[in-house]
């Protein structure tokens, strides 16, 4: 059995880490905001990671509900950065063997061109979200901690919210997409997949110091995604071709270019030498996960 202590343990990924840790019998300390407050604040840690083997740090400033909070570099750099310099330096002080780090491949940028992102490549954040994990990942890299950074795209599961729920509720009401012409190729990953990893990472012998690109074992187009969402659900996909020129003009015009490469450009990230390093593989594909999400949303 191994004593973990999860950060940010109520949100979607974090309820499910708590989840996977009890059931494989180990023992788990919940941190939430509700119980402890702001971690940028936080001081009394003694009292908390007394005998605890691991941290999973999943506390973040994620989601943002308009462009002014989407903007507010401060808040992002206090939630993401400072708050995780203070958990790493209590690690440190109570001699906490691994700190695992959740964040995300948008550190490398909001798109792959040529090829999938690499574990070496270097970093091209583009917003204040983005720029805040890859400081704090700088950051953790100082340490001399056994520290494991995992990074990943976009996540999804049964309780999902955010954009993968507008989607699949657009699936659900038969909304007409645009999306019978795109070719992309964009690496998500399964919640089960990603509970799985941390339970490994946090609990087996893996090396230590590294980066870690998490994903399902395959990419997806965003057209694919949609078909396999429709058809869990007995839906008739209601997709369109549309030329993707004039929806990038329109997105330009809109200043929707982000959103417009995350449903039309890729962004994949290179996996098999996260999973040969860790001796890991994700147990299900895609298509089982997303026919999951969908099954648990509307039926």
């Amino acid at each position: 059995m191994v004593t973990i202590a999860v950060t940010g343990a109520n949100g979607f990924i974090g309820a499910y880490v708590c989840d996977r840790l009890k059931a494989d019998g180990h023992h788990v300390v919940p941190i939430t905001r509700a119980d402890y407050g702001d971690l940028a604040e936080f001081t009394q840690w003694g009292d908390v990671l007394q005998n605890i083997d691991c941290v999973i740090h999943l506390a973040a400033r994620v989601h943002q509900t308009n462009a002014h909070q989407a903007k507010d570099v401060n808040a992002f750099q206090r939630d993401n950065v400072i708050a995780t310099q203070h958990v790493l330096n209590a690690c440190e002080q109570y001699n906490v063997k691994r700190f695992v780090f959740l964040s995300t491949i948008a550190v490398m940028g909001y798109e792959s061109t040529d090829r999938p992102f690499q574990i070496d490549d270097k970093p091209a954040p583009f917003n204040p979200y983005s720029q805040s994990k890859a400081d704090a990942e700088a950051m953790i890299q100082r340490s001399t901690l056994d520290w494991q950074i995992i990074r990943i795209p976009l996540v999804y599961g049964p309780g999902v919210r955010a954009n993968f729920l507008s989607l699949a509720q657009c699936i659900q009401k038969g909304v007409p997409l645009p999306f019978g012409h795109v070719r992309n190729a964009r690496s998500i990953v399964y919640i089960d997949n990603l509970t799985d990893a941390l339970a490994h990472v946090a609990t087996k012998q893996t090396p230590s110091q590294r980066i870690l690109h998490i994903a399902d074992a395959q990419s997806v187009s965003t057209k694919d995604m949609m078909l396999h969402m429709a058809q869990a659900i007995d839906k008739k996909p209601c997709m369109f071709g549309f030329p993707i020129s004039l929806i990038y003009g329109f997105a330009t015009i809109t200043n929707n270019t982000i959103l417009y490469a995350k449903l039309f450009k890729n962004l994949e990230m290179e996996t098999s030498r996260t999973n040969a390093m860790i001796m890991w593989q994700p147990p299900y594909n895609s298509q089982e996960g997303l026919h999951h999400t969908m099954r648990s949303l509307f039926i």
